[in-house]
């Protein structure tokens, strides 16, 4: 996952409308104790030690293009 620093100009864009009080910092953060995970990205994004951080018995919505 990129850091806020190596993000492009529209990512910082839109990191800044929906993360705007900093609610998750990166990924791991973000998944931690979740319910529910729709995960839109690359295959491999999503990794078992992000499942296995979020609440018991998870759903995992994992939308991916190889």
């Amino acid at each position: 996952m990129a850091k806020r620093a190596e993000l492009i100009a529209p990512d910082v864009e839109t990191d800044d409308l929906l993360n705007r009080i900093e609610i998750a910092k990166d990924l791991a953060d973000a998944v931690t104790d979740a319910d529910v995970l729709i995960g839109v990205s690359g295959a491999g994004s999503i990794t078992r030690h992000h499942v296995e951080s979020m609440a018991e018995d998870p759903v995992v919505f994992a939308l991916a293009n190889p």
